[in-house]
């Protein structure tokens, strides 16, 4: 009797075992078929054909100029691609919970740049050089009596470190320490931002959860230390207060567009993307009162100093809190995506800056970007800096 059971069971196990088999068979064929109708639809697509009708000969066949041209239609004519390359990322992150290769994925919803976590290739050697064109333009700002400030704003991974789940790369946890050790020759004046902030009780307070951005109170806390290390004499009787709008607002969360989930809705039955953040946007204005003596910003007078820097400028007001801790008048020039050297290149070889220069130059550079490989950018400021009677080239 038992075996009789046995083999009736061993029966349904092949039986299903095969009807499993097929099963894959006719879902396997059905995505390769898919996968080549999509292929076809992208080659086929107006622009595609127009670049492969350019390299149908059988010289770019050999030269393999052919075959780039079907990869790069594959690449960006795909039929619903964004659909694709959003639900690709969902998958990733709901059932691998890896956020691509831009974004570590913490816990709690904590993201993190890959930038600031992986070793950088020939990581001194691009901050030597990036070293070189600063002490080019502190020497060429000191010839026209014009101070310089640098701020170098400390990495998320490094300070916001309660959630961060994966260890910083031997270069990137001594990447401050190797910029200050070849920067020190240059004898610049410094707000050492990275101590304020491993001061602090709550350092994950000054970072937001899923943007590479400090929070608006961490923008407030390193502004104060930046007025602090001001020593350039200027006129620092203005008075600046920041309003707080009552209502809450969803936050930029530059991380989460990373994933490329940032399309997706955030509050459904399903959790489709990690949390955003959610705050009270700020903005800061000057009290301006009539019998007071000295320049205010409606005055034709330059502001007395300037802020060249990078998104970290633009992001939670920090350039609003950087005038009220200072007293005074920020030029704020700072470019979103600038780099080491993009809104100073700009400012420098302007005529604005030719016409009406500042007393002090406050250079805000986010540590992560100290390591890339140098850009034009960088190039062309280091050629300004080297050519004393160059004239601007930027109205």
């Amino acid at each position: 009797m038992f075996g009789a059971f046995d083999t009736n069971i061993r029966s349904r196990d092949a039986v299903a075992r095969s009807l499993s088999r097929k099963i894959l068979g006719v879902a396997m064929g059905l995505s390769l078929a898919m996968g080549l109708c999509l292929g076809l639809l992208a080659i086929t697509s107006p622009n595609a054909m127009k670049h492969l009708r350019e390299k149908s000969s059988l010289g770019a066949l050999m030269r393999g100029e052919t075959a780039k041209v079907i990869n790069f239609a594959m690449a960006h004519y795909l039929p619903g691609d964004q659909l694709l390359q959003t639900a690709h990322a969902l998958v990733r992150w709901r059932v691998f919970g890896v956020g691509g290769p831009v974004v570590w994925v913490g816990r709690n919803d904590w993201l993190y740049l890959m930038d600031e976590i992986r070793p950088a290739q020939n990581a001194e050697a691009n901050m030597s050089d990036r070293v070189a064109i600063i002490g080019k333009v502190a020497a060429r700002l000191a010839a026209r009596k014009i101070d310089i400030l640098m701020v170098i704003v400390p990495m998320k991974s490094e300070i916001a470190t309660a959630n961060r789940t994966i260890p910083l790369s031997v270069e990137a946890e001594h990447r401050l320490a190797t910029w200050n050790r070849l920067s020190a020759g240059l004898r610049l004046k410094t707000a050492q931002i990275y101590d304020v902030f491993a001061a602090q009780r709550d350092p994950d307070s000054l970072w937001r959860r899923a943007d590479s951005h400090w929070s608006q109170t961490g923008a407030a806390i390193a502004a104060k230390a930046v007025a602090a290390a001001v020593t350039t004499p200027i006129n620092r009787n203005h008075h600046f207060v920041t309003h707080i709008e009552a209502a809450e607002s969803e936050l930029d969360n530059d991380l989460i567009y990373s994933m490329g989930l940032a399309q997706l809705p955030g509050d459904i039955f399903i959790k489709l993307r990690p949390a955003g953040d959610i705050g009270h946007q700020e903005r800061t204005v000057e009290i301006i009162d009539p019998t007071a003596q000295g320049g205010t910003l409606g005055d034709d007078a330059a502001a007395e100093v300037a802020l060249v820097g990078t998104s970290f400028s633009l992001r939670s007001n920090f350039g609003g809190r950087l005038q009220e801790a200072l007293g005074a008048p920020v030029e704020n020039v700072s470019i979103a995506g600038g780099g080491f050297a993009r809104s100073a290149e700009r400012y420098f070889t302007s005529l604005q800056f030719a016409q009406r220069p500042p007393r002090l130059v406050i250079w805000e550079i986010a540590e992560r970007v100290l390591v890339y490989p140098l850009g034009e950018d960088e190039k062309r400021l280091a050629a300004w800096a080297e050519n004393p009677s160059s004239s601007p080239t930027n109205p």
